[in-house]
């Protein structure tokens, strides 16, 4: 910008001033106005707009006031990736045999969880035109159109009742199954059990009703179930009972399995249960049964 002391065309007394000098006056005069305009629309984009989308201050408070002040209100003290419910589920198999009447339970949640017991119970009942037999089964997996009836697969209370179990569909992706629409029912049924019992679980006891085998022998895939309506029927039949979990080991417990058995859970540390079966329940006449077990683990 030209400094305001300074004549745009400097000239002394007497001097001749020629129309060439006028003209030059003007263009400079025209520079001078554009220079002091520009300089002045910088300075309001700087100390103003520019200013204004990155403020210091909002209200009286930096960026980071605010931010602790949002946090104090809205987010927890204790940061937590899995946020502040977390869930497990562990299915486990124990027997009497030394070193199978216990076992440590890594769950990796940093905190003592809640923890349930369940012991799971067969799933088919007596069946009077029953052509295969399912004694013993505690994972059933049924077409329930076809199969509930059938095999009494029913929760029932008075006049309600509810297909037992888990639907399919849903389990597959609590799992983390993957398949697509192409997939046959049998690949499918198979990597369902290996996920199922993935490790830390055990491998329990599992069968599945003869509609799936005549569904694996047609060599049906999952497109053709969810075209024939089948796909949102399917379930994983499962009969979980509720353990107390006994409070003395060695002795009769309430509550523990049936009248004998006693399971003790103990919090080895932050991340890991040591969980104990004190006392196995017998059939009659023969010796203690194996017990299929599925832990509940909340934090």
């Amino acid at each position: 910008m030209t400094d305001d002391t300074i004549p745009y065309i400097a000239r002394n007394p007497g001097d001749l001033i020629t129309a060439q000098d006028w003209d030059g006056m003007q263009v400079e005069i025209k520079k001078d106005m554009a220079s002091r305009i520009s300089a002045s629309e910088e300075k309001i984009k700087q100390s103003g707009v520019s200013h204004a989308t990155d403020a210091d201050e909002f209200a009286g408070k930096n960026a980071g006031q605010w931010t602790a002040d949002l946090d104090d209100r809205y987010a927890p003290k204790i940061h937590d990736h899995e946020g502040l419910t977390s869930y497990r589920r562990y299915m486990k198999r124990f027997t009497n045999d030394p070193g199978f009447d216990r076992l440590l339970l890594p769950h990796k949640l940093g905190r003592y969880p809640l923890v349930d017991a369940y012991e799971l119970m067969p799933v088919v009942g007596t069946v009077s035109d029953q052509t295969q037999s399912f004694a013993g089964c505690k994972l059933f997996f049924y077409y329930g159109n076809e199969d509930a009836d059938r095999y009494g697969l029913w929760a029932v209370a008075y006049r309600d009742r509810v297909p037992l179990g888990l639907r399919f569909g849903p389990l597959l992706a609590e799992l983390k199954v993957s398949y697509t629409d192409h997939t046959s029912v049998e690949d499918l049924l198979n990597d369902f059990w290996d996920a199922i019992a993935r490790d830390p679980n055990d491998r329990i006891p599992h069968c599945h009703s003869p509609w799936t085998d005549e569904s694996c022998e047609r060599h049906r895939t999952v497109a053709h179930l969810k075209s024939s309506g089948q796909w949102d029927d399917l379930y994983l039949g499962i009969r979980p009972r509720k353990l107390a979990i006994g409070s003395v080991v060695g002795g009769a417990g309430p509550g523990g399995l049936g009248s004998t058995g006693i399971v003790q859970v103990t919090h080895a540390n932050y991340d890991t249960l040591l969980v104990e079966v004190a006392e196995f329940p017998a059939d009659e006449g023969q010796g203690p049964r194996p017990l299929d077990l599925m832990f509940l683990l909340r934090s």
